[in-house]
């Protein structure tokens, strides 16, 4: 029995190998679709807000066509903004081996019921995405659109980031998520499909545990016999 449960150990193994291949092509796929979707909407902002305050604008067209050009080559580099907020290892389970294999089908751990882990599901991206949309707001103070007031990251998250090492002057501002937030169908797409692999690396785990237990329980067993 020995071997059948270690070539069911292996089985979920090699499977959950394989799930975490392809949760990191799924991420490699959102992190691609929110540099599209952010050349879109810096731009896009940066336009709405300059409206937002025409009556102060109105007689400073030099401000706002500075502002416009230094959006516009905030846009053209998408891949280093979204790189510094959202390709971060913690926030994407599957490149941490210890996060993977503890991922559980349940809060408690019990297999059965569809369960996707808090540190797999979409909200986790919400504060890295609104920090990615506030870097647009040190080019809104810069150019005299906006005070930045409004914009700031609460305390306790400047607390956690001086923890780690240290605020950089773009970290100190995020963008309210429902002031028209960063969003695509295709982000949507690859979160949910992130998600779903999750439901099914928990099922891998709960496949091994399975037969680890039923290993350890027959090996037990056997011990009993032969006292």
């Amino acid at each position: 029995m020995s071997s059948e449960h270690d070539a069911a150990i292996q089985a979920a193994a090699d499977g959950l190998a394989q799930i975490r291949d392809e949760m990191e092509t799924t991420a490699r796929r959102y992190l691609a679709a929110v540099i599209d979707a952010f050349a879109e909407w810096a731009p896009a902002m940066a336009r709405r807000r300059v409206q937002v305050n025409a009556q102060r604008l109105t007689e400073r067209p030099d401000a706002v066509a500075s502002f416009k050009h230094a959006v516009e080559r905030m846009a053209e580099r998408p891949n280093a903004l979204v790189a510094k907020h959202l390709d971060v290892d913690k926030l994407w389970p599957h490149r941490n081996e210890e996060s993977l294999r503890s991922m559980s089908t349940t809060p408690g751990g019990h297999p059965g019921i569809s369960y996707v882990p808090h540190s797999a599901r979409a909200e986790r991206l919400k504060d890295p995405l609104a920090s990615l949309c506030g870097e647009l707001v040190p080019l809104l103070i810069e150019h005299g659109i906006e005070d930045g007031r409004g914009y700031q990251v609460p305390w306790h998250r400047q607390y956690e980031h001086r923890g780690a090492g240290g605020l950089e002057p773009t970290d100190l501002y995020t963008w309210a998520s429902d002031d028209s937030p960063l969003a695509s169908e295709a982000m949507a797409t690859a979160a949910r499909r992130y998600e779903d692999l999750a439901r099914a690396a928990c099922a891998k785990n709960a496949e091994r545990a399975a037969a680890e237990k039923a290993k350890a329980e027959d090996r037990v067993g056997n011990l009993w016999d032969q006292a």
